[in-house]
């Protein structure tokens, strides 16, 4: 068992010297006590994440984009940008064939516009900065709806468009000479611009490295959140309110 990244030879292998026979017959698992485990064709043990895990923990395995696989407890998991799961931002086309970003799939906070009929969306004039290595088609009729883009040249490295938990849809471009990927645009192009970025009780200021922080009496409620970029709903109040009768 192993895997590669990127472009990369493999980087690691699990069970390099007790390599399984039957390939289509083994098993690649998250076993009862909650670790990953290999079994061959007659179920026996090949190889384990020998984890020291909580009977009561719901373990999930993710594969991290920078190579790392690890193990996490799936009922504490958050959305962040190392977490696969569905999250609150999404990309959608809207019947008049303009591209549109919505959070939590009822607030609509970026338009792409409407397509020009040559090479860019009208809210994306950036988008003409790619004409050079990429051609636009972009179909829109009674039965269809859809773009796509074709590099000129085979040779030119990938090129992806990517929503993730930031709610802003990137163009990025891998850059073989220093692997890795550096963004071409993004939009919208405020990170202060995307509906509730900071969360509930939270600030955003586009002139601080790190956009959000908590308004005053309030604190961050996950570090390892934060760390990750994910700020949604991460600010609780430092002193729980009171009811009207002295209780909590």
């Amino acid at each position: 068992m192993g895997w590669t990244h990127n472009k990369i030879n493999p980087v690691w292998v699990a069970n390099r010297a007790t390599p399984v026979s039957e390939i289509t017959k083994s098993l690649f698992h998250i076993s009862k006590d909650g670790n990953l485990a290999l079994l061959d064709q007659s179920k026996s043990l090949i190889w384990s994440t020998n984890t020291a895990i909580s009977s009561n923990s719901s373990t999930v395995a993710v594969l991290l984009d920078n190579g790392s696989l690890v193990l996490r407890d799936a009922e504490n998991s958050s959305n962040n940008s190392e977490n696969p799961a569905p999250g609150l931002f999404s990309l959608v086309i809207q019947e008049d064939g303009q591209y549109v970003i919505q959070w939590n799939i009822s607030k609509t906070y970026w338009f792409s516009g409407l397509w020009d009929g040559h090479a860019t969306f009208r809210q994306v004039p950036e988008m003409i900065r790619g004409c050079s290595i990429a051609d636009y088609c972009y179909i829109n009729n009674t039965k269809e709806k859809y773009f796509i883009y074709i590099l000129k040249n085979n040779s030119i490295f990938p090129f992806m468009l990517l929503m993730d938990v930031s709610g802003q849809m990137k163009a990025m471009m891998w850059m073989e000479g220093i692997q890795k990927w550096t963004y071409f645009f993004s939009v919208p192009e405020a990170q202060c611009d995307v509906t509730n970025f900071c969360g509930p009780f939270g600030s955003c200021n586009e002139q601080s490295q790190q956009h959000c922080s908590c308004v005053r009496g309030f604190s961050q409620r996950s570090p390892k959140d934060w760390a990750s970029r994910d700020y949604s709903g991460v600010c609780v109040r430092d002193t729980p309110l009171q009811s009207c009768n002295g209780t909590s």
